[in-house]
């Protein structure tokens, strides 16, 4: 299975992944994965592991390049979640591939200036 068949299957089952990314390992809650940018992207709550720029208790909100994740694997931790996910994921994504709803999503709508 590769990491991102991996990551799909976790957002679709609801289950916790154990990452190493950006050389350091992390315990997510996927929520959707994506594309911003024209870049695959992950967007993930982060409740345990190790950070570059620090995580407190409550866990932290990541968008994860995918080619930066070397590796991933299911694991049994209870559900973490963060608030206002929706938000971040029209925030974080330009498109929405596996997510909320499981649908395909477009959020152009929301960049356009309003005349």
């Amino acid at each position: 299975m590769t990491i991102y068949d991996t990551l799909k299957s976790a957002i679709e089952l609801h289950h916790c992944v154990r990452i190493r990314a950006g050389g350091l390992w992390r315990d997510i809650c996927p929520v959707a994965l994506g594309v911003k940018n024209s870049e695959q992207k992950l967007l993930a709550f982060q409740y345990a592991g190790d950070s570059a720029s620090g995580i407190t208790p409550e866990g932290a909100w990541r968008c994860f390049p995918l080619g930066d994740i070397t590796a991933a694997a299911m694991i049994g931790d209870p559900w973490h979640s963060g608030e206002h996910p929706v938000w971040k994921t029209e925030a974080s994504l330009d498109y929405v591939v596996c997510g909320p709803d499981a649908r395909r999503r477009l959020y152009d709508h929301l960049k356009r200036a309003k005349h």
